[in-house]
């Protein structure tokens, strides 16, 4: 069942202005309990600040910059003309906050009117609203916090993947602050990182011919294939600074912990599986 997302960037930012006219021109942030930009106004955006900013580096961007603390209930009751929008057009409105609205629709020409009810939505709330449609939520909310110019993007099914290769992943709202640094250490800069390829794994028993099996499978398969053997032990080894012959061993068996209180002892630099299992999957 398609799935529209409607995504209200601006709607703290407008409420917070209802009650306080004095900052109707003022370049205006609002700040969560963790200390990051929640919302921007677009005097405040013009000037390079942006969701996710901490509040110090907004600041250093735009030095007038009005800085309020995110009012949650403030928000949900500005929400409120929003969902009753929604809600004429379908029995199926899900919040995911207050600037965030997820609506299923069935029946015909469901694109149509998944365009007419965001201009709906917009007219009742007085602010922007983008709407984002695909076939389930993670494409629908992607495409709605594309913020294109005509505020309403459509995903075509079959082109997900395609559509999301381009997605860069701090434009995911329900991805939090360590999520996305996290992320990006591991070098993660799209929802869907197009250096991903098919891989076959073949356990390594001795004297089973493994090496000699996946070069038949990988002159099977075609071009394309390769075979990484001791490569993928040397990739581990520089990746994580590690001599070759430790990534050896720590591919070959777990570490003892004598083994590792020893070396704790001695100062002497070594690792567990655990980091050579994260190096491994970066390589």
């Amino acid at each position: 069942m398609p799935v529209g997302c409607f995504v209200a960037p601006q709607l703290g930012i407008a409420a917070e202005r209802a009650r306080r006219p004095d900052l109707a021109c003022a370049p205006l942030i609002l700040v969560s309990e963790e200390g990051t930009v929640r919302a921007a106004s677009d005097e405040a955006a013009a000037r390079g600040v942006c969701e996710g900013n901490r509040t110090a580096g907004a600041r250093t961007l735009c030095s007038d910059v009005v800085a309020l603390p995110y009012d949650p209930e403030c928000c949900e009751a500005a929400a409120a003309s929003i969902r009753d929008a929604l809600a004429v057009e379908s029995s199926f409105v899900e919040p995911d906050g207050p600037e965030l609205c997820f609506v299923e629709f069935d029946g015909r020409d469901v694109v149509s009117r998944c365009r007419s009810l965001r201009e709906v939505a917009e007219a009742a709330a007085g602010v922007p609203i983008w709407a984002g449609l695909a076939r389930n939520r993670l494409v629908s909310e992607a495409a709605a916090l594309r913020r294109e110019e005509s505020r309403f993007t459509v995903v075509a099914p079959g082109r997900e993947a395609a559509f999301l290769e381009q997605t860069p992943v701090d434009q995911v709202r329900r991805f939090d602050a360590r999520l996305l640094d996290e992320m990006r250490r591991l070098g993660i800069q799209t929802l869907v990182p197009p250096a991903i390829m098919p891989v076959i794994t073949i356990s390594r028993e001795f004297g089973a011919g493994g090496s000699t099996i996946a070069e038949m499978l990988a002159c099977q398969l075609g071009e394309g294939w390769q075979v990484w053997d001791r490569q993928v032990l040397n990739a581990v080894a520089e990746s994580g600074q590690l001599r070759s012959d430790m990534a050896v061993v720590l591919d070959e068996r777990t570490q003892t912990w004598i083994e590792r209180m020893a070396a704790n002892l001695l100062n002497v630099r070594t690792t567990d599986p655990t980091f050579y299992r994260q190096h491994l999957a970066q390589v």
